[in-house]
């Protein structure tokens, strides 16, 4: 199977994190046609790439600004992101395919995840929430993500539901890396003020610094959401969303209007979460908690997981399919060996 005719799936593993001729990469992104734009964050947009000749594959391509990379002072950021990257293989994450630039862009080719993020997803859709059944497998998934990203001393450091994607086969997959961080060991103390404020734990506002644990305040932040909560530190003016979050002193309760009602074993689990370091559930505990125990059932039975359906009237990449209403600027490559900068931002993931 030729690079080409890539579909998403589990063909390339990336070995030894080599990055490929400059010529392939170019190569291989001119078989993509841009469609429409998905999405736009603080530093680029992700639009629809269709492939010329294998018409069922897509991919989605990322299209950071050279010129906003400098004016920004976000090099380092971007350099950064394609380094960690490079280094996830893992079902929990989206595959890097390709990066490439042009003269005025650099290009991140990744695996589409038809559906998109779960915070549009829950709103376009009216889903509100997930029901039940369906959280504690989509949290298992989240947390698989976490634990792998741990063990290789990498912190996410801006976990959401915005960062969370959902593939054509519904599970789940954690994305957007600009501000993570690597090297992290277990116990070490981070002061790098970055991340979305309504989800920041309370001792990187307080004591000015935290270690990798800090992604399970927002693993907590996320489970409420996932039950329809809006997130309960967020407020209008920032200082009132960092007093929010430094006084917590009581325990989330049921709300009894929200349709499904969130379960007590989900609030118990959220309540050990959402404390400071100090007094937060040990990593090592979460998977034995209650609220995965009907979960961890069905594998001991070795029933099969799979995953809920979601979004049953939705085919395979229609949601971002139809006519595009923003014109994707065509790529326009740049001469090989041309900006000093960009020098590293050439890559291709192998083929076994």
């Amino acid at each position: 199977m030729s690079y080409a005719s890539y579909n998403g799936g589990d063909e390339y593993v990336d070995k030894e994190n080599q990055a490929a001729p400059v010529e392939d990469c170019r190569l291989v992104v001119e078989e993509y046609r841009m469609m429409k734009k998905l999405g736009e964050g603080k530093f680029g947009k992700v639009v629809l790439a269709q492939h010329l000749q294998d018409k069922k594959c897509f991919v989605a391509i990322k299209i950071i600004s050279k010129e906003n990379i400098l004016k920004r002072n976000i090099l380092q950021t971007v350099e950064n992101e394609l380094k960690i990257m490079k280094q996830l293989d893992s079902p929990t994450f989206p595959t890097l395919i390709a990066v490439t630039q042009s003269a005025q862009n650099v290009y991140f080719i990744m695996e589409n995840c038809v559906f998109g993020d779960f915070r549009s997803l829950l709103k376009d859709q009216n889903l509100g929430c997930l029901y039940q059944d369906e959280v504690p497998f989509y949290m298992d998934e989240l947390m698989m993500g976490i634990q792998y990203l741990h063990k290789k001393d990498i912190i996410h450091q801006d976990l959401k539901l915005d960062n969370l994607l959902l593939t054509s086969d519904h599970h789940l997959k954690i994305c957007d890396f600009g501000l993570s961080q690597t090297g992290v060991k277990e116990s070490m103390k981070l002061h790098v003020f970055c991340g979305t404020m309504a989800n920041m734990p309370p001792e990187k506002i307080t004591h000015g610094w935290y270690t990798r644990l800090s992604d399970w305040w927002s693993y907590g932040i996320i489970l409420l959401e996932m039950f329809g909560y809006n997130n309960p530190f967020f407020r209008d003016v920032k200082k009132d969303t960092c007093t929010a979050i430094t006084t917590i002193s009581k325990k989330f309760e049921k709300r009894v209007e929200a349709a499904p009602v969130i379960p007590e074993v989900a609030l118990d689990l959220v309540n050990e979460l959402l404390q400071y370091e100090d007094n937060r559930i040990c990593p090592n505990d979460i998977p034995n908690h209650k609220f995965f125990d009907e979960l961890k059932r069905q594998k001991i039975e070795n029933s099969p997981l799979n995953p809920p359906l979601l979004i049953p009237n939705l085919t395979r990449n229609t949601r971002h399919l139809g006519n595009s209403t923003e014109e994707v600027e065509p790529f326009r490559f740049a001469a090989f060996g041309g900006d000093d900068e960009f020098e590293n931002f050439y890559y291709r993931r192998p083929q076994v």
